[in-house]
């Protein structure tokens, strides 16, 4: 199965979503929200990625897979909430990538994942708690909680990944 890229092209003066097929010279067009959305979550996903895997390039990969995948159940997501199902595309292809390099962060082994997520966001990666939770596809409400019940669980001194 070839490979494809999701990225942006310049077509007439305006960025248009696109996937490179592995076929050259073929370019499948996306929806603008689905660009819109690669352009408002990439860098933060990016930035996710580099912390839990200690390696850019693999942090390119998964974030790659992630937006490709995440492009073809786009009109779905688009009936639930799309900033949930692409941070659970995410997060589960940064964990599989995390076990198979035996990457795991302290946060990880010692929180459950929401926590260790939100944590890792907030407090590591400075968003905010509305950031958060929009990254996230949470609550704002619920990013809350889950940095009150990681306080409680994580020893001080827990290291940055």
């Amino acid at each position: 199965m070839p490979s494809s890229r999701v990225g942006l092209s310049s077509c007439g003066g305006r960025l248009v979503p696109h996937v490179a097929a592995g076929v050259p010279g073929v370019r499948l067009r996306l929806p603008v929200d689905f660009a819109a959305f690669c352009q408002l979550h990439r860098e933060r996903y990016l930035r996710y990625c580099q912390v839990r895997l200690g390696d850019t390039d693999l942090a390119c990969v998964v974030l790659e897979g992630t937006l490709g995948e995440l492009a073809m159940c786009w009109g779905s997501a688009l009936s639930s909430s799309p900033a949930a199902v692409g941070w659970r595309l995410l997060n589960e292809r940064v964990t599989s990538a995390a076990r198979s390099a035996g990457r795991l962060d302290p946060v990880h082994r010692l929180l459950p994942a929401p926590q260790a997520d939100v944590v890792l966001l907030h407090r590591w990666l400075g968003l905010s708690v509305p950031e958060t939770a929009d990254v996230t596809g949470l609550g704002v409400q619920d990013v809350l909680w889950h940095l009150l019940a990681a306080q409680k669980r994580l020893p001080a001194g827990t290291p940055a990944p």
